[in-house]
């Protein structure tokens, strides 16, 4: 027999928010931690293509939330807030470092050592999602590109997980995490970078005019990849970029959104992660010095 889990969602995000809103299409306990003083009854909408779906939301407040016993973490967060996002579940009360923390973040990072014992599922997803409106108590999600999800498999499988799984479809569990998170970095060293210097929809980077750069990022970055004990074929990833891009193609990225919106963007823990490396390997990577170089004339830093 099932537990019965309460989910709680960080945030929400645009990504977080799509995983809740169909956690409680479900029939799951599901709220929402935010930095807010008090407890409200809000709502999250998810649209999906014409079909609009509006849940129930409890909106707790992280100072004063008491953690049900058998409470799921949902952190999907940029890159550059997840040691906060994380030091924040931790200081609740009632929370217990074997609670279950589901960490969706673009980019790499390595969490500090005081992090590094916490019960962390890493989830890769490439669905493409924009977080239209924020009212005090209602936030509403578009759902912009269907795409796949794959979530860290541990030892001993829990509950929770095939209750995920379930409810926000397709989830895939992947023993190998590592490799899949770093064929997602790739995707978005590509995708989110291009997008944004070029304001253009996801969709754009299949045409033909693209093809030549986009190989370029790739056979750069596997070459990092590899020098980092992770194996990637570069016709592979190719292929997947072109797959997430045709998937999403009416979506924007993350990237770009927030260059709209005058917010920070990953682009340190995305293509700067790339050079980074290549710099410690002694490797050369032109391609991705020039996004970035590309990247800093428009937007700097």
């Amino acid at each position: 027999m099932q537990a019965d889990y309460h989910w709680y969602v960080l945030g929400p995000g645009a990504i977080s928010g799509l995983i809740a809103s169909h956690l409680l299409e479900a029939k799951q306990q599901c709220s929402a931690l935010t930095r807010k003083k008090e407890s409200k009854h809000g709502q999250l909408t998810l649209k999906e293509g014409t079909i609009n779906s509006t849940y129930t939301l409890p909106f707790l407040p992280t100072q004063k939330c008491q953690l049900a016993k058998d409470a799921v973490f949902i952190v999907a967060v940029k890159a550059f807030d997840v040691v906060n996002a994380l030091e924040s579940i931790t200081a609740i009360p009632g929370f217990d470092k074997d609670m279950p923390i589901i960490l969706s973040h673009n980019g790499m990072l390595e969490l500090p050592n005081s992090l590094t014992s916490l019960n962390i599922y890493h989830l890769v997803t490439t669905h493409g999602a924009v977080k239209l409106t924020q009212e005090p108590t209602h936030i509403v999600i578009e759902h912009r590109g269907k795409g796949r999800s794959w979530l860290q498999q541990k030892e001993n499988k829990a509950d929770f997980e095939a209750i995920l799984a379930k409810s926000f479809k397709p989830i895939l569990f992947e023993s190998d995490i590592q490799t899949r998170r770093w064929s997602k970095l790739l995707i978005n060293c590509v995708i989110n970078p291009l997008t944004a210097i070029h304001q253009c929809n996801n969709g754009e980077l299949l045409k033909a005019e693209w093809q030549e750069v986009i190989q370029s990022l790739v056979d750069e970055a596997v070459c990092v990849a590899r020098v980092e004990q992770v194996n990637l074929d570069a016709k592979s990833v190719y292929e997947e970029i072109l797959r997430v891009a045709g998937e999403t193609r009416n979506n924007e990225s993350s990237m770009r959104q927030d260059i709209r919106h005058n917010r920070r963007t990953e682009i340190d823990y995305l293509t700067g992660y790339i050079i980074k490396r290549a710099k410690k390997a002694g490797l050369k990577v032109p391609a991705h010095e020039k996004l970035m170089s590309d990247f800093i004339s428009i937007y700097p830093q």
